[in-house]
């Protein structure tokens, strides 16, 4: 169970779901305290200042004021772990902060490796249901598994923003989360342009409403871990820019040494959030589809959609199979134009053959669709010509030349699958997968 799940069974909230003028309860570690002092304004009741985190990975600074330091909580350490009822949420210079209000009340657990002590404050009451002695065990092994990162002093923390958010929001400098669509390398590995997407709306696109592009500069094109199509990344301290009357964002040199590009995995909570953004998307846009598979038109409005379509191939391009064949490294995501390049020039691994062309789609009503072939899907096309095959043998070449000809000039309509993309430049393409030619 995530995080979020357990807090809404718990009728209590995630510090990422904090929102203004709310009374919510949290759960989360002690990072970082002040000692007890007692206020010089209003009734002068003494306060403990805390900073709690959680699993969201968010924050939040906490005033809590009683009439007596007696009634404060104990045990406050970092690390240790703080439940606390009723907290009014408030605005705090660019962030939140909670303060607590007459009914507030809280208990601490003494963290000790996997093991929890609570402490409770006398003449406090804050009793516990299981489902919260759940969520304190869930933030105790959070605090277990980032102690080294928790407690480390570091800069001002950025917000964290989603592309819907970026526009508007006045630092000038946060965080984003969000899912690789695409990504294309600087030739010196200088730069890397990635578009991503974390489900909700670009108030600028180029193209795609859901996609906004990154580009990584310098240090940290060098220093990022290696990424692909599908992955999910935190980037820290990003900066917007409108560039070509989009909103983009950008990663600039900073110290040689900093990595501010972090891959996330799918338990990761702020993963979780994009996840069930990415549902709701999902459902809406099934929502309004067709019930059958679509078969007769080539549909462009839609994007990480699959299609099956009735359609002739009628041309293709390049017309030499010779460059059909283009030489690709896997773990680089470059592809060499020389056919001389038998290693990575980056990577040093071996070289793969792959097919790359495109083809001319035209159904029975004559409307025509371009469809690009790559990589796998190309050698599932042409399931007994490999594209290793058709470089070594000039016989396979003439037979896949003659083929895709004969399929040409016969004008025979085809069951194709179809998934629409958005490519570098945020242009609607489709290229075609799950399908197989075979000669009889």
């Amino acid at each position: 169970m995530s995080y979020y799940e357990l807090m809404e069974r718990a009728g209590a909230k995630a510090i990422s779901q904090l929102q203004v003028d709310e009374i919510a309860d949290i759960y989360g570690v002690i990072k970082e305290y002040k000692e007890v002092f007692r206020s010089q304004r209003g009734l002068k009741d003494y306060c403990q200042n805390l900073v709690v985190i959680d699993p969201s990975g968010r924050f939040i600074p906490i005033n809590l004021f009683k009439r007596s330091p007696d009634l404060l909580p104990r045990a406050v350490e970092k690390g240790n772990i703080i439940v606390i009822r009723r907290m009014r949420i408030l605005n705090y210079r660019l962030g939140l902060q909670g303060n607590s209000i007459p009914t507030t009340t809280f208990t601490t657990f003494k963290a000790d490796n996997m093991s929890l002590t609570e402490i409770k404050t006398p003449n406090v009451d804050c009793a516990l249901r299981p489902v919260d002695h759940e969520a304190v065990k869930q933030v105790l092994r959070y605090a277990t598994a980032h102690m080294s990162s928790l407690f480390t002093p570091q800069q001002k923390q950025r917000p964290l923003l989603k592309t819907s958010e970026i526009m508007q929001h006045t630092d000038n400098f946060f965080n984003y989360v969000g899912m690789v669509t695409t990504i294309h390398r600087g030739f010196n590995n200088d730069r890397i342009n990635i578009n991503m997407t974390d489900y909700t709306k670009n108030p600028k696109p180029y193209i795609n409403p859901y996609s906004i592009q990154c580009t990584l500069w310098d240090n940290h094109a060098k220093n990022c871990p290696f990424i692909q199509v599908g992955d999910y990344l935190l980037l820290e301290n990003v900066s917007k820019k409108i560039h070509n009357n989009s909103l983009t964002i950008n990663l600039h040199r900073s110290k040689p040494e900093d990595q501010f590009v972090h891959k996330l995995n799918t338990e990761d909570i702020r993963v979780q959030e994009l996840l069930k953004r990415k549902a709701s998307a999902v459902v809406g846009q099934n929502a309004g589809r067709a019930s059958s598979i679509r078969s007769e038109k080539l549909d462009k409005s839609e994007t990480d959609v699959f299609y099956k379509t009735k359609a002739s191939i009628v041309d293709y391009k390049p017309k030499s199979i010779d460059k059909w064949i283009q030489h690709w490294c896997a773990t680089c995501h470059k592809t060499y134009q020389s056919h001389s390049i038998m290693r990575c020039q980056a990577c040093g691994r071996n070289i793969e053959f792959v097919y790359q062309f495109a083809v001319l789609l035209q159904d029975k009503e004559g409307l025509n669709l371009i469809a690009y072939v790559f990589k796998e899907d190309g050698d599932y096309l042409f399931k007994n010509i490999s594209p290793k095959d058709v470089y070594d043998s000039i016989d396979k070449k003439n037979e896949l030349k003659e083929m895709i000809e004969m399929i040409c000039k016969s004008k025979a309509e085809y069951d194709i699958g179809l998934r629409a993309y958005f490519n570098l430049e945020g242009i609607l393409n489709f290229r075609i997968t799950n399908t197989k030619f075979i000669k009889e």
